[in-house]
């Protein structure tokens, strides 16, 4: 420990108040019995007494005190603790005029402001012990080398708290601004940037300026984000570290990733002559530059520094400081003491804590440590499982018991108000209480704090962790001990209901307050992962949702937000928990609600024979079931008609798909205000279906009122809500249409030009706030970059095209209609631009040469499934294909003509059948999202999504240039569905031989499909079912396609195919169908 010199110090303004405090504190206790009784009574556990005998061990105010001082080692633990207690018993003093609690937080403020400046002085009295020569080291490197530093070493030996300490250091003493970013429980690289431009005041999910869309995600799509993340850390206007916390998960589940970008940043801050500087902190417990990859690209970049077990010296001048024993203790004991602990700091505090907190010497101590040494398991540090279990053996019943409860949150952060509901305890009177127990249990190094070096009042919000050896201890004992086993499951319960209630509260405001909700569903994404997990593993927790209006609503709702949180092989297994629960105990309409959820699941991944045999179910189950009067049962039919319109108007049934959304607005409009968002979503389906009808100037007028209401349900005046993105890019749809159909017009050019004009705009709009790389965001993409096209803009045109390739090579699971559409889409870019007669010749060439690669990997796609012979865009693809191979004269024209003819023969209907089943694709979504690796080459085993392009427009080039169509990103039941969506257009060839989009016949249902009628027409073949590439398939209220989880590669593990409302879609009511 660090001793003031005698001529160096500064006068402590804080120990005159501390003893006022502390004087007048003995006074009440000594002189009121009633006051005296509170104490004890909240405090004797806390102590290591019984409260009952706390009158007989501590007979005066002075005995309390200096219990105290017994129990904590650090003094701002004990004054924190002596908060909290006076906060539940409501102390006052100076006749009720003065709150204790109070007074002593100004005194807790004036001791870290007094810390600060003796560390400006480079004296002080830290807490931290026995690294000095690591600390002078670790701060060195930050200051001089010029090098990102990376601290490893084994779990409990003290790496996050050396790399705080050097932090700590930098920020009162040199300056620096220090951004600490704690990674547990982060499992990717999108994690880490997106936490650290959170943490740079970055808000991702709102307009992130023009240049989000110039710097779009590149071949990992984070190349946006890391760009302006490197940019805002080369931006720093003073010394800056930014200190990443435990990277272990992200190192192993994205490691490549990580080394990449650990390169592009540490090359940035490699300057030591750049002023200010720009230093990268690191701790993990393995190295990283550990293989030649690493070594080659982070070489003379970054500093590898290992610690180990700490020094003798070192090690005994711990034990001594932080015990405070009062035994006589042989040199030779301790020594022994420290060797089972193998001089691991965790290990030692954990030891000295129980020393220190009980009557317990070390003598005995050691005893207890020999006779239970065969103990010792497979910890990764030696001796921390058999130090941990003599500390935790000395806690007081309630604490054990309440730290195993902990455990349940793993080692994810949280709050005052988790901890409070996980103990039973009323959310308001029961804060005090749970703060002196975290007071306590942080005391005995069970319990981390957040280090926020930004400010150092203790006015924050706090946020609690346990460390992963002491998760790891309580995982084994609740494994091995029934009882704590109990107390694990009945935290469980807890954990559920907290976050049920959280998770509702959440979903009902997403619309309405969306930058918040949006930031509150990040905040606690992980425990909303493990909420799901608990409840599909844990009997008796699932409740009925739909008993009355209100819960049916907050049910819908949240299942929007489950496409957020959880791949797609996690929520089919949800489902079918659901479904199993409701078909057990006859709840009707939960079995409904649960079927439909499944059903868009499937609608959603491109497996549309098990969506129409669910829809099927269904429609059996509404007529031979009964179920609760229709006063608070119509929201569950209304999104049952609304489901099934949007999957008659993938099949091309326009009349039978309006009926089925009028039905559902009908019913929806029995609540107006409850249901605004689900009205919104029902007028831009209809809207969707108008456009494919080819009726633009209705379809824009009916997106045009979904946009209305949406904004009327939003309160948020900045942040641009899920459902708004997807009607903006609709209604830019529907204009880019109108200017198509006027293109041939009297109209002249000038007159027409306003609608480019507003549907480019609408489309920026919609594009800059839905930054994240999903689905939605590609069929935005598609449609600007078919409208770049038409106004042969061809940069452009390009760009957005390819980023919307990119975006699905890693989203979906191949084989995929989506994924087919955006390699012809480029491929019949490229045949427009080669056919311009202004392009030179060896642009031309190279055109063609694209555009043949991309019909190329279009038709592997093909083979396994990842289109339906009855797609209007089947045959332009083949036309098109074969335009490739004619200018490019290859010899291929045969191979190709005769693999078209074997598919519609089909010769691979087989193969297609294995790579679209349930279990198939449910198998590849639970790889990947355990892996994180996506597909990014088609190979003939892999499946996905679907989305409806129609390529093929339904008019000749003579009817109507370039045409574009919307459609429905509602798949539907055949494998030869596509997800419609208002956001596939058609290409304007210059060569009048080569048609573009020839007309196809649309399917006139003549006769009506009544809303009791089976799904048997969705299985008719589907001409007309889709168009553009946004996808109109969405359900409820909250794109699913959204851009919730500013996360990445997390997007590939969190929901493999992005649940994506679109642009002129239905899925465009987003979170409806989604």
């Amino acid at each position: 420990m660090e001793m003031l010199s005698s001529n160096l110090q500064i006068e402590n303004p804080t120990v005159d108040v501390w003893r006022k405090i502390k004087s007048d504190l003995i006074e009440i206790l000594d002189t009121d019995d009633v006051i005296q009784h509170d104490f004890y009574i909240y405090s004797g556990d806390k102590l290591g007494e019984h409260p009952e005998v706390c009158w007989e061990v501590y007979k005066t105010g002075e005995q309390f005190f200096m219990a105290l001082n017994n129990t904590f080692s650090e003094h701002c633990d004990l004054v924190e603790f002596l908060i909290n207690l006076t906060e539940v018993i409501n102390l006052h003093i100076d006749e009720g005029v003065t709150r204790v609690s109070n007074t002593l937080r100004q005194y807790l403020q004036g001791l870290k402001d007094y810390d600060k400046k003796l560390i400006e002085k480079g004296l002080g009295t830290k807490c931290f012990v026995g690294r000095d020569r690591e600390l002078g080291h670790v701060i060195q490197t930050l200051m001089d080398d010029g090098k990102g530093l990376l601290i490893h070493g084994m779990g409990g030996m003290g790496k996050t708290s050396l790399a705080v300490e050097a932090c700590r250091h930098l920020v009162i003493k040199n300056g620096w601004k220090v951004y600490k970013m704690d990674l547990r429980e982060y499992t990717t690289l999108r994690d880490l940037v997106c936490n650290t431009l959170t943490k740079l005041g970055e808000q991702l999910s709102n307009s992130l300026t023009d240049h989000n869309v110039d710097e779009s995600t590149g071949k990992d799509q984070l190349k946006y984000l890391k760009e302006l993340l490197i940019q805002r850390c080369s931006e720093q206007e003073t010394d800056t570290a930014f200190f990443f916390d435990n990277v272990d998960d992200i190192l192993e589940n994205d490691k490549e990733a990580f080394l990449l970008f650990a390169q592009q940043l540490l090359k940035m801050t490699n300057v030591c002559e750049r002023r200010p500087k720009v230093r990268v902190l690191i701790t993990a417990r393995k190295r990283i530059v550990d293989d030649s990859k690493a070594k080659h690209l982070l070489r003379d970049l970054i500093v590898e520094y290992e610690i180990r077990g700490l020094e003798k010296t070192a090690a005994l001048n711990l034990f001594y400081s932080t015990s405070a024993t009062k035994f006589q203790t042989e040199p030779e004991t301790v020594k022994e003491i420290l060797l089972f602990c193998g001089n691991c700091p965790l290990a030692i505090l954990s030891l000295c804590n129980s020393i220190r907190n009980s009557r317990i010497s070390p003598a005995e101590l050691l005893n207890e440590l020999r006779m239970n040494q065969c103990e010792i398991s497979s910890f990764d540090t030696f001796g921390v499982e058999p130090c941990l279990k003599q500390s935790f053996n000395r806690l007081n019943e309630n604490l054990q018991r309440y730290l195993v409860k902990l455990s349940v949150f793993r080692t994810a952060k949280f709050d005052i108000e988790a901890a409070t509901a996980l103990a039973g305890r009323n959310k308001s009177s029961g804060k005090a209480t749970t703060r002196l127990d975290m007071v306590r249990l942080k005391s005995r190094h069970f319990v981390e704090v957040e280090v926020a070096f930004e400010e150092f009042s203790i006015g924050r919000p706090k946020l609690y962790s346990l460390h992963p050896l002491i998760v790891q201890f309580l995982a084994k004992k609740c494994l091995s001990e029934p009882m704590a086993a109990d107390l694990f499951d009945e935290a469980k319960e807890k954990f559920i209901e907290y976050f049920d209630d959280l998770i509702e509260h959440i979903s009902l405001d997403f619309q309405t307050h969306p930058y918040e909700s949006l930031k509150n569903l990040t905040e606690n994404k992980s425990h909303i992962q493990h909420f799901y997990r608990y409840v599909m593993n844990t009997k008796g927790t699932l409740k009925p949702v739909c008993l009355d209006l209100p819960q049916t609503l907050g049910a819908t709702r949240k299942d929007e937000l489950r496409a957020f949180v959880l791949n797609d092989h996690e929520r089919h297994e949800f489902y079918d928990h659901g479904i199993h629960f409701a078909e057990e105990n006859n709840f009707v309409l939960d079995e409904i609600f649960y079927k439909m959820s499944k059903a868009r699941l499937y609608f959603q991944i491109d497996r549309h024979d098990d969506c129409e045999r669910l829809l099927q179910n269904i429609e059996v189950t509404l007529a031979n079931k009964k179920f609760p009067p229709e006063g608070y049962s119509h929201m569950i039919l209304a999104g049952f008609y609304l489901m099934k319109g949007r999957v008659l108007n993938a099949r091309g049934h326009y009349k039978d798909a309006l009926a089925m959304m009028e039905e559902s607005l009908k019913l929806y409009q029995r609540e107006p205000t409850l249901c605004q968002t689900e009205i919104g979503n029902t007028y831009n389906a209809i809207g969707v279906v108008y456009y494919n009808q080819q009726e633009y100037e209705r379809s824009k007028e009916y997106h045009e009122k979904a946009a209305e209401v949406a904004k009327q349900v939003s309160l948020d005046e900045k942040f641009l809500g899920t459902n708004l993105q997807v009607f903006y890019t609709n209604i830019a749809t529907a204009l880019f249409a109108q200017w198509q159909k006027h293109a041939k017009s009297t109209i002249s050019e000038e007159q027409n030009h306003h609608l480019l004009t507003q549907a480019e705009e609408y489309y920026t709009l919609a594009i800059n706030h839905d930054p994240k790389a999903s689905e939605d965001r590609a069929k935005k993409l598609t449609n600007r970059g078919k409208l770049y096209l038409s106004m042969k803009r061809y940069n452009a045109a390009e760009k957005d095209l390819l980023e919307c390739l990119r975006i699905r090579e890693k989203l979906l699971v191949p084989p995929n209609e989506n994924l087919t559409h955006a390699y012809t889409n480029l491929g019949q870019f490229y045949i427009s631009k080669g056919q311009d007669q202004k392009i030179d010749m060896d642009t031309q060439a190279g055109c063609f040469a694209k555009a043949k690669y991309n019909y190329d990997q279009a038709m592997l796609q093909i083979k396994m499934g990842g289109l339906l012979v009855t797609d209007r865009a089947y045959e332009n693809i083949k036309k098109f294909h074969g335009i490739a191979l004619k200018q490019l004269q290859s010899d291929e024209y045969e191979q190709m003509e005769q693999f078209y003819t074997d598919f519609e023969s089909g010769k691979f209907n087989k193969k297609i059948r294995k790579c679209k089943s349930i279990d198939e694709t449910m198998t590849k979504s639970e790889r990947l999202a355990s892996t994180g690796k996506s597909f990014e080459k088609i190979s003939e085993s892999e499946s996905s999504q679907s989305e409806s392009e129609d390529d093929s427009t339904s008019s000749s080039s003579s009817d109507r240039s370039s045409s574009l169509v919307i459609t429905d990103n509602e798949s539907h039941c055949n494998d030869d569905e596509n997800d419609d969506s208002l956001d596939e257009t058609t290409f304007k060839n210059t060569d009048t031989n080569a048609e573009v989009f020839p007309k196809g016949n649309s399917i006139d249902c003549t006769s009506s499909t009544g809303i009791d009628k089976t799904c048997q027409t969705l299985a008719e073949s589907r001409e007309d079912r889709q168009i553009l590439d946004s996808g109109i398939g969405s359900w409820v209220s909250i794109s699913d396609g959204s851009s919730v989880e500013i996360d990445d590669v997390a997007s590939k593990r969190r929901r493999l195919v992005s649940m994506a409302s679109g642009s002129l879609e239905d899925n465009v009511f987003t979170n409806s169908d989604k």
